[in-house]
C-alpha cells in the first residue's frame, strides 16, 4: 500500500497537501532571434553528425557535450550564448593540449544534474577544449567542417544583430511578473535560471524595470560564501525581497514553502528530476498556498513546443501516479535527452512525431497492475532501498554487493568469481566517465591484490558507485512523497513495528555530493534500533498476507508519525557517524596528497623553466634586468592557475558541510497472528 500526497487528508477530510498549479508561458522571438535560432540549431545538427564520426564514446560524449552546452545557452538568454561564444573563441586561440576533465563533474554535466555555478563554467570550458584536441584528431573529417573560428565569428556577428533591445524573453517575464504581483502584491516570486550570466542579465533588466532594490541575487559561486548566501535568502525572506533570481544552488536543500508559493522557470532544465528538485522548493510539505508554478517557453521552435510537450505530459502523468520517479519508469530521461539533442529541419512536425512516441512510452506503462494505491508490497524497491541502505563507513560498507543489485535492478548484467565481479552497465547509465562494462572490480580492502588499480577498486566516489546511487534515487523514490508507505505481514515478528528509510546526503567544500540510504527500524515503543543490519534484513521482509486498511489504522494509529520521528532521528545520527568517518579518512589521506601536489608543481615548474630557472630566480629581484621568453612565462601563469585550484581543491575536501536526511518511505510490519485475528 502507497500513501501519496493526494491521498493525505486532515481530520476534517480536506486534502493536506495543494495541489499545484503549472502555468506554460509562452513567448515569440523576433526576426533576428529566429535566424540566431536556427543558426545554432544547424551547427548542432553539423556537431552530431561529426560526432557519428568519431570512433570512440569519449569523443562522440565530449562533442555532444559542446553542443548542449550550446542549445542550452542559446535558450536561455543571449548573455549565456554571448559568453559561451566569448570562452569558444578564446580557447581556439588557445594551444593548450593537456586538459583534466573533472570526471564525476562531467557526468553530472551530461547528465543535467546540479552543479556549483563557477564548476559548471569551467567544465563548459574544458569542454570544448576536448572537443577542440578531437578535432584535430580526425583530420579528413576536419576538412568537411567550416573552419570552427569562422562558425563561432558568424554566430556572434547574428547575436550581435539581435541588438541592445530588451529580449521578448525578459519582456514576458516581467509581464507575468507584474500579473502576479497585480493580484497578490505582497507575493514573493522565485526565477529559477541554469547560469550565472542569465542570473545577472534577469536582475540587472528587473532593476529597470519596476523592481529596483526588490531583486535579490543567489548563485552557487565559489566567490559567494554561505554565509553571504544564507544573508541573501534572509534578504529575500524580509519585507523589502519580492523577488530571488538564482540558479539551481537553491533547488536542492532549501525549504522556501513557508515563503512564497509562486515559482518561474526562467529556462527549462533537459533532466525532469531537477525540474522537479526545484518545483519542490515551494511544492512540499508545509506549503498552505496552491503552489503556482509556471515556465517560459520559444513557441514555434523545436526546442521550446517539446519542452512544453514534455512538461504537459509529465504533470499529467504526475497527478496521476504520483510522483515524478514513477514516470520516469515509463519515460527515461535519457529518452528525453536523445529526443532534446535532434536539430530537425521541420522542427514543428519532429515535434508532433516526438509527442507520439512519448505517449506510446506512457501507454505501454499504463498497466492497471502497476497503478498505485493497489494495497501491493512492491518488492523491488524493498530490494533496491535494502541493498542501498548497506552503504556505510567504508569498514562496514559491502559496495560490491549495492552496485550489483543496482545493476541488476537497472537491467544490467553481473558477473562473478570470489571477491571480483564484471559489469555490463545499465544502457541508461552509460555516458561520461561511465563506462559501459567493467571487468575485475573488487570490494574496498583488497587493493593489495596484485593487479588491482584505482579503476578496479570500489569506493564511495568511484563512477560506477556513484551511478548506481543516483539511479536508486532518481529511478525509484521521489523526494516529494513525504509519506510514501508499504506494508508486510509477516510470522517472523510478535509485535508491529516500521522499517523508515531515508536518503541521507553529504557535500563536500566542492559542491561534491555523496550519498547512501538508511533504513532505520522502530518498534512501538519508539525504540530505535541502532544495528544497521538487522535494519537492512527488515528490508527484505515479503509480505504473506492482505491486510485490510482499517486493520492497518487499528494497529498502528497516530504512533506511527512518533515512530519515523524517531528514526529520522536515529538516521541523522548515523549520518553524522559518516560525517565524521569521511572527515577523518580524508585527514589521513590529505599529508599524502598534498606532498604528491607539491612534487608534481616543482616537476611542472622545472619541465617549464627549464634552462630558464636561474634567470626566473634572478627576475624576481631584479623585474627590470632579466628577459624571458613570453613562451615560458604564458605557459608559467597557466600553470599556477592549475597549482592554485589543485591547491584550493584539496582545501575545499576537507570541509563536510553537516548532512541532511530526506524521507523516502516507511514499511508498516504486521505480525501474522494479528493479521489473522484482526
Amino acid at each position: 500500500m502507497r500513501r501519496l500526497k493526494r491521498h493525505v487528508r486532515k481530520p476534517d477530510g480536506s486534502p493536506k497537501f495543494a495541489e499545484r498549479c503549472v502555468e506554460p508561458v509562452p513567448y515569440s522571438l523576433n526576426p533576428d532571434e529566429i535566424t540566431l535560432h536556427k543558426a545554432v540549431l544547424a551547427r548542432a545538427g553539423e556537431m552530431e553528425e561529426f560526432a557519428r564520426a568519431a570512433r570512440r564514446a569519449q569523443e562522440r560524449e565530449a562533442i555532444r557535450l559542446v553542443a548542449t552546452v550550446l542549445r542550452k545557452r542559446s535558450g536561455s538568454s543571449r548573455a549565456a550564448l554571448r559568453a559561451t561564444l566569448q570562452t569558444r573563441k578564446a580557447n581556439v586561440d588557445e594551444r593548450a593540449e593537456e586538459i583534466e576533465l573533472q570526471r564525476e563533474y562531467m557526468r553530472a554535466l551530461r547528465r543535467g544534474e546540479t552543479l556549483p555555478d563557477d564548476v559548471q563554467a569551467q567544465l563548459e570550458r574544458d569542454a570544448h577544449r576536448n572537443y577542440l584536441s578531437i578535432v584535430r584528431m580526425l583530420g579528413r573529417q576536419l576538412r568537411k567542417l567550416r573552419d570552427e573560428a569562422e562558425i563561432l565569428e558568424n554566430l556572434d556577428d547574428l547575436l550581435a544583430a539581435c541588438g541592445s533591445t530588451p529580449e521578448p524573453k525578459m519582456a514576458t517575464m516581467v509581464s507575468w511578473l507584474e500579473t502576479v504581483h497585480g493580484r497578490a502584491p505582497e507575493a514573493k516570486v522565485i526565477i529559477f535560471t541554469e547560469y550565472v550570466d542569465t542570473v545577472d542579465a534577469i536582475a540587472t533588466h528587473l532593476e529597470k524595470t519596476g523592481y529596483a532594490g526588490q531583486v535579490v541575487r543567489l548563485t552557487g559561486e565559489s566567490g559567494m560564501p554561505r554565509a553571504e548566501r544564507k544573508q541573501a535568502l534572509q534578504r529575500f525572506f524580509g519585507p523589502d525581497g519580492r523577488v530571488l533570481v538564482t540558479t539551481d544552488v537553491a533547488a536542492e536543500g532549501m525549504n522556501l514553502q513557508e515563503h512564497c508559493h509562486h515559482l518561474l522557470h526562467f529556462d527549462l532544465p533537459w533532466n525532469p528530476n531537477r525540474l522537479e528538485q526545484r518545483n519542490g522548493r515551494i511544492d512540499r510539505y508545509g506549503q498552505t498556498q496552491t503552489p503556482i508554478i509556471a515556465f517560459l517557453y520559444a513557441q514555434d521552435t523545436y526546442d521550446g513546443e517539446l519542452l512544453a510537450m514534455l512538461i504537459g505530459k509529465l504533470e499529467q502523468e504526475i497527478k496521476r501516479i504520483g510522483s515524478v520517479g514513477d514516470v520516469l519508469g515509463h519515460i527515461q530521461a535519457e529518452a528525453i535527452e536523445r529526443l532534446l539533442l535532434e536539430a530537425p529541419d521541420d522542427e514543428l512536425a519532429a515535434v508532433r512525431a516526438a509527442e507520439d512516441d512519448v505517449d506510446k512510452a506512457l501507454n505501454v506503462g499504463r498497466d492497471p497492475s502497476k497503478r498505485l494505491g493497489t494495497g501491493e508490497h512492491d518488492a523491488a524497491e524493498s530490494e533496491s532501498a535494502e541493498k542501498a541502505a548497506e552503504r556505510a563507513d567504508r569498514e562496514f560498507v559491502r559496495l560490491d554487493v549495492f552496485v550489483e543489485n543496482a545493476v541488476r535492478l537497472a537491467g544490467g548484467r553481473v558477473s562473478r568469481r570470489g571477491d571480483t565481479f564484471s559489469v555490463q552497465t545499465p544502457s541508461t547509465w552509460i555516458g561520461g566517465p561511465v563506462l559501459s562494462e567493467y571487468t575485475g572490480l573488487r570490494p574496498p580492502g583488497t587493493g593489495d591484490v596484485e593487479g588491482v588499480t584505482a579503476e578496479n577498486l570500489l569506493h564511495e566516489e568511484h563512477t560506477l558507485v556513484q551511478a548506481a546511487a543516483r539511479w536508486v534515487r532518481g529511478s525509484r523514490f521521489d523526494a516529494r512523497d513525504d509519506h510514501r508507505l508499504a506494508f508486510a505481514v509477516s510470522s517472523a515478528i510478535e509485535t508491529p513495528d516500521l522499517v523508515a528509510s531515508f536518503i541521507v546526503t553529504l557535500r563536500d567544500g566542492e559542491g561534491i555530493e555523496m550519498q547512501r540510504l538508511e533504513a532505520v527500524q522502530v518498534e512501538r515503543s519508539l525504540a530505535a534500533s541502532k544495528d544497521r543490519d538487522t535494519d537492512a534484513a527488515a528490508l527484505r521482509t515479503e509480505s504473506e498476507a492482505e491486510i485490510p486498511t482499517d486493520l492497518l489504522t487499528k494497529v498502528f494509529g497516530t504512533w506511527w508519525e512518533d515512530a519515523r520521528a524517531a528514526a529520522e532521528e536515529e538516521a541523522m545520527r548515523r549520518a553524522r557517524a559518516w560525517r565524521q568517518a569521511i572527515t577523518t579518512q580524508r585527514r589521513g589521506e590529505d599529508e599524502r596528497l598534498r606532498e604528491e601536489h607539491r612534487q608534481w608543481n616543482e616537476a611542472c615548474r622545472e619541465a617549464i623553466l627549464g634552462e630558464h630557472r636561474a634567470q626566473y630566480e634572478q627576475r624576481r629581484l631584479f623585474p627590470d634586468r632579466v628577459a624571458i621568453p613570453s613562451r615560458v612565462l604564458r605557459q608559467l601563469r597557466h600553470h599556477e592557475e592549475r597549482e592554485s585550484q589543485r591547491r584550493l581543491f584539496l582545501d575545499r575536501r576537507l570541509r563536510i558541510e553537516e548532512p541532511t536526511v530526506e524521507p523516502l518511505g516507511i514499511l508498516l510490519r504486521v505480525p501474522r497472528s494479528m493479521a489473522r485475528g484482526g
